[in-house]
């Protein structure tokens, strides 16, 4: 079917007035909708404030009034004013703890120093208790040793002094004071023997005696030196010092003998335990002495 040009227009123009109209109707809408909205968010927004307003009233009626909110401050101000005071205490007291604190550092220190002191003191002193110990120690030690060491001596003397004299009942005790280290010589019934009544024998015999009871005392190797040892000697006292001294008083015996003394017949009995010997011979014309290996008669 063929349409005209007005019903043409006529169908466009109703359409553009149904765009129009649903254009319309959806703005309307919308805006009915935007509205309701803002309409309920009003609402809630006056409920919200209405509710803040009824809580605030009841705030307000529980508000004190003026004169006791005066009274409050009062008080409030009395509490600051002693808070104040108390701080000012506080800060006093502190500085006062602070300035004991210092002096119980200080008080402290010179404990210490003190302390130090008397240790110090007490270790000196405790020092010299054990000195004055030991030395009574060592005293006492000396003492004995002293002691001990004169009885070994006394007895070493008399052994090689019975030994060596051809007379054995002429002297039975012999002692030495601890003190003066005098020598007391005693005979058999118990008198004293005055030495300067010994022969001169005799008197040779016991200096060698007391030489060989030192050396034997000391507990030492000393070596024996002799000098003319046989000169004032009889024959049997040199017989005895050839045979029983010399050989057995010391690992070493250096003897200073004239041909006189240490003859042929005492240089053979001597010869096994002699080492080495020298002659000084003197020559008068020079005025000098050499030495050679050899003895008088080698």
């Amino acid at each position: 079917m063929a349409l005209k040009k007005h019903d043409i227009s006529n169908i466009v123009h109703d359409d553009a007035n149904d765009l129009i109209e649903a254009q319309l109707e959806q703005w309307y809408f919308k805006d009915a909708e935007q509205e309701h909205a803002l309409a309920t968010d009003l609402v809630k927004e006056s409920e919200d404030l209405t509710r803040k307003i009824t809580e605030n009233l009841g705030i307000l009626q529980h508000v004190p009034k003026d004169e006791d909110i005066a009274l409050q401050i009062s008080m409030l101000n009395n509490y600051y004013k002693e808070v104040g005071e108390l701080e000012g205490k506080r800060q006093i007291a502190e500085e006062a703890i602070d300035n004991c604190n210092k002096e119980i550092d200080r008080i402290n220190k010179n404990l210490d120093k003190e302390k130090n002191k008397i240790e110090e003191a007490a270790s000196h002193d405790r020092r010299l208790n054990i000195l004055v110990k030991v030395n009574k120690v060592l005293d006492l030690y000396e003492n004995q040793l002293i002691k001990s060491k004169i009885e070994s001596l006394q007895s070493n003397v008399l052994g090689h002094f019975s030994n060596l004299l051809h007379k054995k009942d002429l002297l039975k005790l012999l002692r030495i004071d601890e003190q003066t280290f005098n020598v007391t010589l005693e005979d058999e019934h118990g008198r004293e023997v005055d030495r300067s009544r010994l022969s001169e024998g005799e008197k040779q015999v016991y200096s060698v005696s007391m030489l060989a009871g030192v050396a034997k005392t000391s507990g030492r190797a000393l070596p024996i030196f002799v000098d003319t040892p046989l000169s004032r000697l009889d024959s049997e006292h040199r017989a005895n010092l050839v045979h029983k001294y010399f050989p057995a008083v010391s690992h070493q015996v250096i003897i200073l003998s004239t041909d006189t003394e240490i003859d042929e017949k005492y240089f053979n009995a001597l010869k096994p335990y002699v080492v080495r010997s020298y002659l000084f011979d003197h020559n008068k014309a020079e005025k000098f002495s050499s030495i050679k290996k050899a003895y008088f008669w080698d």
